[in-house]
């Protein structure tokens, strides 16, 4: 949320999140926004909510996983326990090395759990995705897992949306 309120300012554009306190050191180890609120009217980036992320995931598909119903083809679209080590060890990869989702996204299963915007409860948060270290039933379009907010590792990343309305509306 830091770095989505930094990339709008950046560019010039509104910030989605406010707050009135960090809780925890700014690059090592914030857990939490005191007074967190969020405005999805503003123009700036966001992180996408666990609905807007499966959404992408999904491609416009209902199936299983976003390439189809059969987990046997997940080596052409993810990096995932069964494959991340043929090339560089069990770690991340460089993304776009596998086929994307109808959308034309990448990496949107395996590779990292991307961080989403909410969770359920208000200590845990939503991740998706599943990562070079889990397996290809983590992938699924629809699996979602919840951990603590100070879970910071290699296996999790994130994507962020742009919000506002266009120019026209």
């Amino acid at each position: 949320m830091l770095y989505c309120n930094a990339l709008s300012r950046n560019d010039g554009l509104d910030t989605v999140y406010s707050y009135s306190s960090i809780v925890g050191p700014p690059g090592s180890g914030v857990t939490n926004l005191k007074d967190l609120e969020i405005d999805h009217t503003a123009n700036g980036y966001y992180l996408p909510t666990s609905v807007q992320w499966e959404y992408a995931v999904r491609g416009g598909t209902t199936d299983t996983w976003f390439w189809g119903n059969d987990s046997t083809d997940a080596d052409a679209y993810a990096w995932y326990w069964d494959n991340s080590d043929i090339v560089d060890g069990r770690t991340t990869h460089p993304v776009g090395q596998k086929k994307s989702n109808e959308f034309g996204l990448y990496d949107m299963a395996g590779n990292v759990w991307e961080w989403c915007e909410a969770g359920s409860r208000q200590s845990l948060r939503i991740i998706r995705g599943g990562s070079f270290d889990f397996s290809v039933g983590n992938m699924k379009s629809s699996y979602l897992n919840e951990v603590l907010p100070v879970s910071c590792k290699n296996r999790f990343g994130f994507r962020v949306v742009k919000g506002g309305r266009p120019e026209s509306q």
